[in-house]
């Protein structure tokens, strides 16, 4: 899955996708047409909402959160979940709970519509901190999960317990200046099989951390590029890393050496408004499609 800039929902024509995006010939269209568009319908999050990839959460800058089947090619349900400032910065589902997460910190669990009327509120929440970037869950443990901003470091977070975090992460060490390295984890992701965490940075760093060992700062700590990271996917296997930068620069990062470039077949994904928002793997490769999408974003299946 990717998604550049803002905008109403669309998707591919390839398997288990809707109808939206046509790579080959470089065509997309709304989901949402007509009345429908406003910028208050603007995308800032999307998830997928089952582990079959069925639904796809789609988080609003309204703070609705709506599901669009991927079978049927609509729109089949939402909620509005409010609280806190900013734009949504993740999503999650928990059961039959959706988890959001927004820019100012505030990371909160939804029961289905009808408990939330008697309730009044939220079945959980916690307070993560300011300038939030990114929150994700572990797809092997969907009641954890990670968040980071800027001036926000990587943060580990229990959802049933959520007093305090499972792990906090510390600063690299201060630079050869012997000045402050300062924070900005734009995304991140659980590498499966384990407890490890890749992030990758508003200043082009990719970062290893591993909240099973004692160590709290990364155990790998690369730089690349010149532009800010602001996407980063897993694709098949444990030892690589796909980042998206600023400029719409698509790269693939061994982290067994922490080498990589912006090169070979992942081209450029750019445009007048050049920055990745999201990326996400998928069982398989990426092929050798590359081309510029404009402003559009959509679903990718290979």
């Amino acid at each position: 899955m990717f998604w550049r800039g803002s905008g109403s929902f669309g998707g591919s024509q390839a398997p288990r996708a809707p109808p939206g995006v046509n790579l080959q010939r470089r065509e997309a269209w709304n989901h949402a047409g007509g009345e429908g568009l406003s910028r208050a319908r603007g995308v800032s999050a999307l998830a997928w909402g089952d582990p079959a990839q069925s639904e796809v959460l789609v988080g609003a800058l309204d703070r609705s959160v709506s599901v669009f089947s991927t079978e049927k090619g609509k729109f089949t349900g939402g909620r509005l979940c409010p609280g806190g400032d900013g734009a949504f910065c993740g999503l999650g589902v928990l059961g039959s709970s959706v988890v959001t997460a927004v820019e100012s910190g505030l990371v909160r669990v939804w029961g289905e519509q009808e408990a939330e009327e008697v309730s009044g509120g939220p079945l959980q929440e916690l307070q993560a901190g300011p300038g939030l970037c990114r929150m994700r869950q572990d797809p092997a443990r969907p009641h954890v999960v990670a968040t980071g901003g800027k001036e926000n470091g990587l943060k580990v977070w229990d959802l049933q317990q959520p007093q305090e975090p499972l792990f906090r992460s510390k600063n690299v060490r201060n630079d050869w200046l012997d000045l402050r390295v300062p924070v900005w984890d734009r995304d991140l992701q659980f590498l499966p099989g384990s407890q490890r965490i890749v992030t990758c940075t508003g200043h082009g760093q990719v970062r290893l951390y591993d909240p099973s060992s004692p160590q709290r700062r990364p155990v790998l700590d690369a730089t690349f590029g010149e532009a800010p990271l602001t996407a980063l996917a897993l694709p098949a296997g444990d030892t690589s890393v796909v980042v998206g930068s600023a400029r719409g620069d698509v790269a693939v990062i061994d982290l067994r050496k922490g080498e990589g470039g912006f090169g070979g077949p992942w081209g450029n994904f750019g445009g007048s408004r050049g920055d990745l928002g999201v990326l996400a793997g998928f069982e398989g490769d990426f092929g050798e499609s590359q081309g510029d999408f404009g402003g559009s974003w959509g679903l990718v299946s290979p």
